[in-house]
């Protein structure tokens, strides 16, 4: 019982993967990876609205706020 608990332990660590930046012959340049398309944003990195995530619109503190002020 217990060869056959180990074989099980095997099996999940010698998974077939790719490591970043690693060589690969799955692509024709030997890469592992493609590269981003330009411009590409990664998930939850795009910080276009500077009031909300810095507080200041222009370096400058903002007039009002457009979310509502609530007491908790």
């Amino acid at each position: 019982m217990l060869l056959a608990a180990s074989a099980c332990r095997q099996d999940m660590h010698d998974q077939p993967k790719y490591i970043p930046l690693r060589g690969s012959t799955f692509f024709a340049d030997g890469r592992s990876a493609r590269t981003p398309v330009a411009g590409t944003v990664a998930r939850g990195e795009l910080h276009e609205d500077t009031l909300l995530y810095t507080g200041k619109v222009e370096a400058r503190m903002p007039r009002s706020f457009r979310l509502p002020w609530t007491r908790t």
